[in-house]
């Protein structure tokens, strides 16, 4: 794994207007990796060791649906984020994420990121902020998602 330059995240929508001291944070809580198609990124259930910052390729988060298999939740292209159970307690996967095409990322140390955040309560604010957003996001597609597959019973 590579270490990661923070000026190489400013042209990511995440970091937008992010104050320099705080993308240089996540800078040195990152790593560039990669992952072959079809690989998985994590597993539901796994422990939550960080988030992915997609730099190319394109990723799908899974949920296992009873009696259904696993369906396509959201999928995830170049600048956007995926994991966020780092940040919350037990720290579990809540979802699946597969590598659709080869992937490249930053993986971010969520243990970097906490130690961070409970040393800084503006890094703190503008992590849960983001973070909250993002869930925002990712609950709604899921809600869309899960609706319309309910919507196909037989």
């Amino acid at each position: 794994m590579t270490e990661v330059d923070a000026n190489g995240l400013i042209g990511f929508r995440f970091f937008a207007g992010m104050a320099p001291e705080f993308v240089e944070r996540f800078a040195d809580a990152g790593r560039e990796v990669s992952f072959a198609t079809d690989e998985m990124i994590f597993r539901e259930g796994d422990d939550a060791t960080g988030a992915y910052m997609i730099r190319g390729g394109d990723a799908a988060l899974e949920q296992h649906i009873p009696g259904r298999g696993h369906h396509i939740i959201q999928t995830v292209h170049r600048g956007e984020v995926v994991g966020w159970s780092w940040l919350f307690p037990p720290y579990r996967c809540r979802f699946d994420a597969r590598a659709l095409t080869d992937v490249d990322a930053i993986g971010f140390g969520g243990a970097a990121l906490r130690e961070a955040i409970t040393s800084d309560t503006g890094f703190a604010a503008v992590v849960y902020e983001r973070w909250g957003k993002l869930l925002v996001g990712r609950l709604e597609s899921a809600r869309l998602q899960l609706v319309d597959i309910y919507a196909q019973r037989d």
